[in-house]
């Protein structure tokens, strides 16, 4: 019998494996291994692309395109090849498994998607919902009284209970609802500490 020529590749369970050239020996080391065979002329666009909620997922599991090829290496791979940047371009290219491996291209944009996601789910401040010298008294739960409790610098509490209503009348309530300053109790509050 004449010398039979085998191909090295990455199967991606094992580490390097020698597979025959012939269909039927390719068949039976898959059907060994459990794994279903891929048939022959299959391409790595007939495979599902990620969904969109897969790829936001994915980008958000790693920092970098890096750190996502490094999530695929195992120190098996890296005992054999030896070189890390040769393990992230097997894996890059698909040769580290049968699965769909997300391409750079593919990371940063769900990257950018992922970021978009982010900045949606911020609560938007309503901007002016409220503003000094508004009439609130059609409003009853506008009429309510707030404890608050904060610290200074120093470590001192200052505390005290706010007449919000009142408060609306009588200030420019728009930074603290933009978030750019403090709601904190004042000297003419319904009561004021300031430890």
């Amino acid at each position: 019998m004449g010398r039979q020529s085998r191909i090295d590749c990455w199967n991606g369970v094992d580490g390097w494996a020698g597979f025959g050239v012939k269909q039927r020996e390719t068949m039976e080391m898959a059907a060994a291994s459990g794994r279903k065979p891929l048939k022959m002329g299959t391409k790595k666009e007939d495979f599902p692309a990620f969904t969109t909620t897969q790829g936001i997922a994915i980008v958000n599991e790693f920092q970098s395109y890096e750190d996502y090829l490094d999530s695929q290496i195992t120190l098996t791979d890296l005992f054999y090849l030896e070189d890390l940047e040769l393990a992230r371009q097997l894996v890059e290219i698909g040769y580290r498994s049968n699965a769909e491996v997300m391409s750079r291209d593919d990371f940063a944009q769900y990257k950018v998607k992922a970021e978009a996601a982010r900045q949606a789910t911020i609560v938007k401040v309503p901007k002016k919902l409220f503003s000094a010298g508004k009439d609130v008294s059609g409003y009853p739960f506008l009429k309510t009284v707030v404890f608050i409790r904060d610290y200074t610098k120093a470590g001192h509490e200052v505390s005290g209970y706010i007449d919000f209503a009142e408060r609306m009348r009588t200030q420019d309530l728009k930074p603290v609802f933009l978030l750019k300053r403090k709601l904190l109790p004042e000297i003419y509050d319904l009561s004021y500490y300031n430890w």
